[in-house]
């Protein structure tokens, strides 16, 4: 929180996201920090909107809705035809009065297969964060786009923070709130198999309270690897349309390799075999690129040596689980051919 509450007061960002899988508390962050900004006894910002965009609106419809939100108690009457002269109204809006506006789910703008969508919201983040204004856009999202890169690159008041899962202390309290406090062990490996995501500790434990008459004990007997509903929605998405040829190639290839859990595979190794035993032609650049995506959208983890520093790369077990089992037949699907790959 003292991050986000650093990106948005002091260095005055003019867009902060939030990036991390299904579950992880993206939203309620978002939502804290949003009630936290505007009960401060002098709120930095004079207005706070809260608007979901999972449904992916069309641009010239949220525009509009945020001229609505934004605009003064006697609004200017009709609205310019064309979206950047929209756009243009919206942003002077921004600049009469500092807003904190919240764009939650903002993974249904990112990942839209039109063409002309993706490039107007490209414009349109784009001018957000290029043109004067005190107002802070915060964005929630499963997904980081490349365009936003760009931006980052070029010293743009843009800043982004990848949310991970609960500390292994804060995930034991939560899994004893749920009512699994009674094998501390057993609940120490379902925080390391679920990496401390609120969402997926949930499911598993209401699935352990139901099966399993509430026992980590009796589910460890003969253990599973469970994948929420939400989850495997993300991963049906990812599989269908979100990652490139090499992207994909490389999670199937972890998933088939790691057999315990923190089992991770070197560069070099993958490097190797990728192109040695799997016949995959693929450069060093290529591979660098695919691997950056994939762990900024956390698809992958990786980890340094210590003493060599070489890095290495894993699957988290639900996302292994997901490919091995290919529930849809998304993940081996020889038509898979999507036209989005995910940030790089």
């Amino acid at each position: 929180m003292a991050y986000l509450r650093r990106a948005v007061l002091v260095i005055e960002q003019r867009c902060v996201s939030l990036i991390g899988v299904p579950g992880i508390g993206k939203s309620a962050l978002a939502a804290k920090l949003l009630t936290e900004l505007s009960i401060e006894s002098q709120p930095k910002f004079d207005c706070f909107i809260w608007k979901s965009v999972s449904y992916a609106p069309l641009l010239q419809d949220l525009i509009a809705d945020l001229i609505e939100l934004t605009q003064p108690v006697e609004p200017e009457p009709g609205l310019p035809k064309y979206t950047q002269a929209m756009l243009t109204v919206l942003i002077k809006q921004l600049q009469s009065q500092r807003y904190f506006i919240v764009l939650d789910e903002c993974e249904a703008l990112f990942q839209t297969n039109n063409l002309e969508d993706r490039l107007e919201y490209k414009l349109f983040f784009r001018r957000l964060v290029e043109e004067q204004h005190k107002s802070c856009l915060f964005l929630t999202s499963r997904v980081w786009p490349n365009e936003f890169d760009v931006l980052i690159e070029a010293d743009r008041p843009i800043q982004y923070l990848k949310l991970e899962g609960l500390d292994p202390d804060a995930a034991m309290q939560f899994l004893s709130a749920l009512g699994l406090c009674n094998e501390e062990k057993r609940c120490s490996q379902l925080i390391q198999t679920y990496r401390g995501n609120p969402l997926e500790l949930k499911a598993v434990s209401n699935r352990i309270h139901h099966f399993f008459a509430s026992s980590t004990e009796k589910f460890f007997q003969d253990p599973t690897t469970l994948v929420s509903s939400r989850f495997q929605e993300m991963l049906n998405k990812v599989f269908g349309q979100g990652l490139s040829k090499i992207q994909r190639q490389i999670m199937i290839y972890l998933a088939d390799k790691i057999v315990l859990n923190f089992q991770y595979i070197s560069f070099n190794k993958l490097l190797m075999d990728l192109n040695q035993t799997h016949k995959i032609s693929i450069s060093t650049s290529e591979l660098i690129t695919a691997l950056e995506g994939l762990e900024k959208n956390s698809l992958i983890e990786s980890s340094k040596d210590p003493t060599t520093k070489e890095i290495s790369f894993t699957l988290q077990p639900v996302i292994k689980k997901y490919i091995t089992t290919d529930p849809l037949g998304l993940v081996h699907t020889s038509d898979a051919s999507p036209t989005l790959a995910i940030a790089s």
